[in-house]
């Protein structure tokens, strides 16, 4: 058996294995159990035979091995409907069994007619023209452009829907989503271009950048996408213990020296009041404090420069605080880090690792441990 090895096809290689492993993880493991799991897991799955199919080709495994040749499953149509059907249950947008179907009847279809054409090629031997193959991928190109397109659409309604702050309702992190849509997009431009370099040149080398990229999503869904879920669900079963221990709520407010002039002491009282009220919102400006105020923002800030108060600042200190109170809390022991700084308002696990290690001098994972 005459393999082609090289370093290439052994990281794709890598990366299928990774997919399988994570795949099986979470759809056999109670831990992750969830449609919207199970539905990460499928475009896991779906990439990873994208990947393999061509794996058979670039080793010549196919060629030692000819019944892996005959029937080509058209997996990269799956990729982008299994992600998408992902995306609406992770935002929690109802998707009703018809959509579903529309979205994988490419697959069912151009799977059909592989399947007949590999019965053809078995039984009599007629090689069909590659001019299918070739607009196959064109299609399997524009639908996944589309479903990028609808995807990225889809996030921009939950965010408009989400712009208002409402403390009882958890909004899901959708920056990763774009992110990956983005990358997605790159890859579809990158394939368009292989198609045409093969059309030209017949170089099947010029495939590795695309598989390799591929397999580099495979990383991405698999540790971010199952993490923001599992954080997601988790953050709303913490919100509804949060709101329903009402005592855990309170703590010390954070105020600051006595000014001497009673006018802006008033105002500074009523700034610490109110802020202390919104903190929670990883959005807060001081345009909203001022709003709630009755003032204009730019008194607001002036009477704050005045008083060596930095707005992002001191609303950073309070969620601080906030996360203190929470990791030394016994009855919170059980949730991460990452979703304690969340629901204390912070919009980001960097921003919130940033400011917490600056006010308190220690990382939130230190604190926790030396004070639980």
């Amino acid at each position: 058996m005459d393999l082609k090895i090289n370093i290439f096809n052994i990281i794709i290689l890598m990366g299928i294995l990774q997919g399988v492993v994570f795949s099986l993880v979470v759809l056999l493991s109670k831990k992750y159990s969830s449609r919207t799991n199970s539905y990460l897991a499928y475009t896991v799955i779906s990439l990873i035979v994208s990947n393999l199919q061509y794996w058979f080709i670039d080793t010549r495994l196919s060629h030692s091995l000819p019944f892996l040749s005959y029937l080509r499953i058209p997996s990269e149509l799956l990729i982008l409907p299994m992600f998408y059907l992902f995306v609406r249950h992770y935002l929690e947008k109802k998707c009703s069994k018809n959509l579903q179907l529309v979205i994988i009847l490419p697959f069912l279809i151009d799977f059909l007619i592989q399947s007949l054409l590999a019965i053809n090629d078995f039984t009599i031997k007629l090689k069909v023209n590659e001019l299918y193959y070739y607009l196959e991928e064109l299609f399997s190109f524009g639908f996944s452009l589309l479903l990028i397109i609808k995807t990225f659409q889809l996030i921009i309604q939950y965010e408009k829907e989400n712009k208002k702050f409402n403390y009882s309702k958890v909004t899901a992190q959708t920056k990763w989503i774009k992110q990956l849509l983005l990358l997605g997009f790159f890859a579809c431009i990158f394939w368009v271009f292989v198609l045409v370099y093969m059309k030209a040149y017949d170089d099947v080398s010029i495939y590795y950048c695309l598989w390799i990229s591929i397999s580099f999503i495979v990383y991405w869904i698999s540790y971010v996408g199952l993490f923001q879920s599992s954080l997601f669900t988790e953050r709303k079963i913490f919100r509804n213990e949060l709101i329903s221990n009402k005592s855990e709520l309170i703590f010390e407010p954070i105020t600051k020296k006595k000014i001497t002039d009673e006018s802006n002491q008033k105002l500074i009282t009523d700034f610490e009041s109110i802020t202390n009220q919104l903190f929670t919102n990883p959005n807060l400006r001081l345009e909203d404090v001022a709003q709630e105020m009755g003032i204009s923002s730019n008194y607001l800030s002036q009477v704050l420069s005045a008083n060596a108060i930095r707005f992002n600042h001191y609303v950073n200190e309070i969620r601080v605080e906030k996360v203190k109170k929470l990791l030394t809390s016994e009855s919170f022991s059980q949730y991460t880090i990452t979703s304690i700084g969340l629901e204390a308002g912070f919009n980001s696990n960097a921003s919130f690792y940033r400011s917490f290690k600056r006010i308190t001098g220690v990382s939130p994972i230190v604190y926790r441990n030396t004070n639980l």
